[in-house]
């Protein structure tokens, strides 16, 4: 008989679903309760006309240990559904200063010295620069006593103007999807150090050539159900129901569906709303009232299938796009998904004029191209929480003071930015904690 606590889910984006995994394969009952049609959150899938593309670009690293863990949990072939290539950069700019990075072989930390002798479109001056920093941040020496922006950090660090606009600023806005001189070094420093300081592949990049859907969303839902959970589609949580310091259950409608322990996986404004209504939760609530949130805009434009940059990712620079992903590894030749991180000029745009600016950037970069022939944009206006200065010291742990009612979600204290591996970490840690502690309760009771 399995008296294992009732769990009772919130929320059906990655950390939900993370969640229900962890659970599910140490035999818990779960029912995990999604608002929308479909699974996955701010990292879904969407038709693009007869295409299948994501509502954002969700590149990854090697250094993603909890989510790919979890895709083998789920029986997810994961060379399968990403296209892993040794870390590298390659730049190109309507001002002609192209720069690349070349990936390197060799083990670490002499993959990154390598991969910076032979770059390209830096001086050696530069070089240097950015290898002492890289130096300061594997020794441990870069005294960040109090959090402060990545800009201010590079600036006192020894990096140059140039070296900050054209090499670290791209990786802050993609890792941080914050503008550089707001985005907190305390988050930057993590990031770097978990991606080029462990082993070699950590620095890896993991591109999606699936969609999103089918990369975990899909198998996880299938995963919880055969093993004996539910999941329930277009059941929006309402309400908590308490009794005194213990929630007995969440509310879908004027429905109560009971629980033993309950996980709110959900974005932190809706878990805000639903937590201000009880007073033991006012701790929390402040906390969350402090949090921002930062857009991301992916605009996808179709071409000749011919069409190609070469490569699988391209930084654009001094243009309004980021990022170009050239789709053919999805299947999808000609499509090109141009990526905008953060807040700025392009979010008054309407739909059409951003459509143009855009064809016109990539135009200019690729003089030899045809007219595109569609094209779909995509604006999440709540893409991630606000990665900025002293932001670690509002972001809430996954416990409250109420011992069975959890937070899950890319924005409790993971120490990472809004990424699908900080989603996964802070659903595993609340599955974990329901573990142990039922783990805990079942020794007190043998003794």
């Amino acid at each position: 008989m399995n008296t294992k606590p009732h769990v009772v889910i919130a929320g059906g984006g990655w950390s939900g679903l993370a969640a229900a995994v962890e659970l599910a394969q140490h035999d818990y009952k779960v029912t995990l309760l999604e608002s929308a049609k479909q699974l996955g959150g701010r990292a879904r899938r969407v038709l693009f006309n007869d295409m299948r593309v994501d509502n954002g670009l969700h590149i990854g690293v090697g250094a993603y240990t909890e989510l790919l863990h979890l895709l083998d949990v789920v029986g997810v072939d994961v060379d399968k559904v990403f296209h892993r290539i040794p870390f590298q950069m390659r730049y190109t700019s309507t001002k002609k200063n192209h720069m690349v990075i070349p990936p390197s072989s060799l083990p670490k930390p002499f993959n990154l010295l390598w991969s910076f002798i032979k770059a390209s479109g830096f001086s050696v001056r530069e070089k240097i620069q950015a290898l002492r920093f890289c130096a300061k941040l594997a020794l441990g020496k870069l005294d960040l006593q109090s959090d402060i922006s990545v800009q201010a950090m590079l600036i006192k660090n020894g990096q140059s103007t140039r070296l900050i606009h054209y090499f670290w600023e791209p990786i802050c806005i993609g890792a941080l999807n914050l503008a550089i001189h707001k985005a907190s070094a305390e988050v930057f420093v993590t990031v770097m150090h978990d991606s080029f300081l462990q082993t070699r592949d950590y620095s890896d990049f993991i591109i999606p050539i699936a969609d999103l859907g089918d990369i975990f969303p899909d198998p996880a839902m299938e995963y919880i159900e055969n093993n004996g959970g539910s999941v329930r589609m277009g059941s929006r949580v309402t309400g908590l129901e308490l009794d005194g310091e213990f929630v007995k259950g969440v509310y879908v409608g004027n429905e109560l569906i009971k629980a033993d322990e309950v996980i709110l996986a959900l974005p932190h404004i809706i878990s805000r709303r639903l937590l201000t209504r009880h007073e033991i939760f006012n701790s929390v609530s402040e906390q969350l009232a402090y949090m921002g949130q930062q857009p991301i805009t992916t605009i996808y434009l179709k071409y000749p299938d011919s069409v190609t940059t070469g490569t699988a990712m391209l930084g654009m620079h001094d243009t309004l796009g980021q990022w170009v992903f050239d789709r053919s590894l999805n299947g999808q030749p000609g499509v090109m998904a141009v990526v905008i991180s953060a807040d700025g000029p392009h979010m008054k745009m309407d739909n059409e004029k951003l459509i143009a600016h855009i064809a016109d950037e990539l135009k200019q970069l690729f003089p030899q191209w045809p007219e595109h022939e569609e094209a779909i944009v995509i604006k999440e206006k709540r893409a991630t929480f606000y990665c900025g200065v002293a932001s670690n010291e509002v972001r809430p742990d996954v416990e409250t003071p109420v011992e069975n009612c959890w937070l899950a979600g890319d924005y409790t204290a993971t120490g990472y930015p809004a990424t699908l591996e900080g989603a996964v970490r802070s659903g595993v840690a609340c599955a974990r904690h329901i573990i142990s502690n039922q783990m805990k309760e079942e020794l007190t009771e043998n003794e």
